[in-house]
């Protein structure tokens, strides 16, 4: 439902001026004259760019182009580990400090988040200038963002607005293997580790790597266990086998309960 949600108004800013949009009784003609805002090779960004582009989709602008998303550069920037709502990322990128309401009139609140866009734009995309591309697999901050993560937002659209078709007895048979490849890989951990335990909590692999088997870099977080993310365990890859059988059992896990099992 809210994919073919219209909205009643839009905002543009482009860092000099605000310009407001009463969309409740838009025209084709009106539609075909503001194409070339959201149609040009120029940058144009937004807070949540699948929403919006749905939503002037459904106005009947035809294949809009939104191509910097400031939530999606934000998640990639933080690597995921900060919170991505709009107010968390005015903050970041401002200073500003949004309250409830932004302004007591509506169409104003609206124009005034259009110019927080924008500046959230121009900090977040000179961070992703600055970032680092020299990472093992090519894949910098900069590449993911531009390369990967913007276009899968028009991927995402398409199949939103379309829906897809699902090949159910290949992944009901691919869920079969993936449960074959986990339960061999179990058994491999359980036979290094000595004992039979629950490789899915994170607290028990932390007493089996760190208690157990005695491998350094253990650090308790604040409930008490051990900390076992990715990052942690892939300091220790190099050294220790088990590891990569755990970040095995942890893909293949999350392959099969995310893309098979949930789609069946």
């Amino acid at each position: 439902e809210k994919v073919f949600t219209k909205p009643d108004a839009i905002a543009f800013a482009d860092g000099s001026k605000v310009s407001f949009l009463d969309c409740k009784d838009l025209s084709k003609d009106d539609v075909k004259a503001l194409s070339g805002l959201v149609n040009s090779e120029k940058i144009t960004c937004a807070y949540d760019a699948k929403r919006d582009i749905h939503r002037l989709m459904n106005l009947g602008f035809k294949d809009p182009k939104i191509n910097f998303d400031v939530m999606l550069a934000a998640y990639v920037i933080g690597a995921g580990s900060q919170k991505i709502d709009f107010e968390s990322i005015v903050f970041n990128e401002t200073g500003i400090v949004l309250k409830n309401k932004l302004t007591e009139n509506i169409d104003s609140e609206l124009a005034y988040s259009a110019s927080l866009v924008w500046g959230m734009y121009k900090g977040l995309s000179v961070k992703l200038e600055e970032s680092a591309d020299d990472m093992d697999n090519g894949w910098g901050l900069k590449k993911l963002f531009y390369e990967l993560e913007m276009p899968v937002v028009d991927v995402l659209i398409a199949m939103e607005r379309n829906g897809i078709m699902l090949d159910t007895e290949y992944l009901s048979n691919y869920s079969d293997e993936l449960d074959s490849q986990i339960a061999d890989i179990t058994k491999e951990i359980q036979s290094e580790v000595g004992y039979e335990f629950n490789i899915a909590s994170p607290k028990q692999v932390g007493e089996a790597l760190f208690e157990k088997l005695g491998l350094p870099g253990g650090k308790r977080t604040k409930s008490g266990g051990y900390a076992t993310n990715e990052k942690v365990l892939r300091n220790l890859k190099d050294t220790y086998s088990i590891i990569d059988k755990i970040l095995a059992y942890r893909e293949i896990s999350k392959l099969r309960s995310t893309y098979t099992e949930a789609l069946i």
